[in-house]
């Protein structure tokens, strides 16, 4: 999970939470990932009505999760593969 540009987990938001001094003027906005399980959204939800939370869910837009694992070179061509002439029009 993400919240203000970070990696947080459910004892950070609930943390978080705990010091909001007016719960009625707070509105959590979630963007769920499709493929994120549901038992995340479910113990969100928890955690969010158990500090009286309005929320609000964001379906616009999918959420983007970029894959920093991934190694582009070995998935990518190499470049100079593209620019290879072939012997027969070498001339």
């Amino acid at each position: 999970m993400h919240s203000g540009g970070r990696q947080v987990t459910l004892d950070d938001l609930r943390q978080a939470f705990r010091d909001i001094q007016s719960p009625s003027m707070v509105k959590v906005v979630i963007r769920k990932h499709p493929r994120a399980p549901d038992n995340v959204l479910t113990e969100l939800m928890e955690v969010i009505l158990e500090f009286g939370l309005k929320v609000e869910f964001d379906d616009d837009v999918v959420p983007f999760v970029p894959d920093y694992g991934s190694d582009e070179s070995a998935r990518a061509p190499a470049a100079a593969d593209d620019h290879e002439e072939s012997p027969s029009r070498a001339g």
